[in-house]
């Protein structure tokens, strides 16, 4: 985290030299977001996961076979020879091979003792070929049954937005006092970013809580820029006006968009 703070700290004194109020509140969020990914490239390494390292009927004889092939394509790539173009070509064959067969013999094993032993784990595993990603099964919509993804979403959106109210107070006479100008003090930021908790998940910024609370100090005199304008124009960057939304399930028949309940996940 030390390189990401220094990048921080950098960007931080030249954001702050730049006369910023001067620039719209989208634009100096955006130089934020931008410098925090800018410095998670830098320094965080990356690793890539895949998921079929844990499949159930994923072996040790697999495992050693796809390093082969991964090694194999790596020389190929390097060398660009057909003889070693072949040899990966082989490799990967094997590996499906090896992959298909594993699979039919746990299945196998799961068929074989299905009514004596294991019903549940039978059943478990005939649940997971035809689970939905996003457990929302097939909705009922004006536009016909949405069955993927993406027309679920919609479908989604199009109950919520029907659904939808918008309640502006109307302009009265008050009697109480005028509320004080709010003041955005660094110190309170800082504080606020510390007190983070970095096992939740980003937001429509895709800005991790774990960067935010190990460079507080760094990003919180930014922050306190924003902030304050913000509260000076009363605009909003955009991603502040984004939130990521879960369909909750309250009750009745599942197929109805309306027995969804929209819920901000962050």
């Amino acid at each position: 985290m030390d390189g990401v703070r220094k990048d921080m700290e950098d960007f931080k004194d030249c954001f702050l030299e730049s006369e910023p109020m001067e620039n719209n509140i989208e634009d100096n969020w955006n130089s934020l977001k931008n410098a925090v990914f800018k410095a998670m490239d830098n320094n965080v390494p990356t690793k890539q996961l895949s998921t079929w390292q844990h499949v159930p009927w994923m072996t040790t004889t697999i495992k050693r076979l796809i390093k082969k092939k991964k090694r194999q394509w790596n020389k190929a790539k390097r060398t660009q020879t057909e003889e070693d173009w072949e040899t990966f070509r082989k490799l990967r064959k094997e590996v499906k091979a090896e992959m298909k067969k594993s699979h039919e013999k746990y299945v196998g094993r799961i068929l074989d003792n299905s009514l004596k032993e294991t019903p549940k784990k039978f059943w478990s595993y005939i649940s997971s070929l035809k689970k939905d990603t996003n457990g929302i099964p097939t909705l009922k919509t004006d536009n016909g049954p949405a069955i993927d993804s993406k027309m679920k979403a919609n479908g989604l959106n199009e109950q919520y937005q029907s659904v939808f109210t918008s309640h502006i107070p109307k302009e009265t006479t008050n009697c109480y006092p005028p509320m004080p100008n709010i003041m955005f003090t660094t110190e309170g930021i800082e504080k606020l970013l510390r007190e983070l908790n970095p096992a939740k998940a980003s937001g429509p910024d895709l800005i991790p809580i774990r960067i935010l609370k190990e460079a507080a100090q760094q990003i919180a005199p930014v922050l306190q820029v924003i902030f304050t304008q913000s509260y000076q124009t009363g605009n909003l960057p955009q991603d502040w006006l984004s939130a990521n939304v879960v369909a909750i399930f309250k009750k009745g028949n599942r197929n109805v968009p309306a027995n969804y309940r929209p819920v901000t996940a962050v």
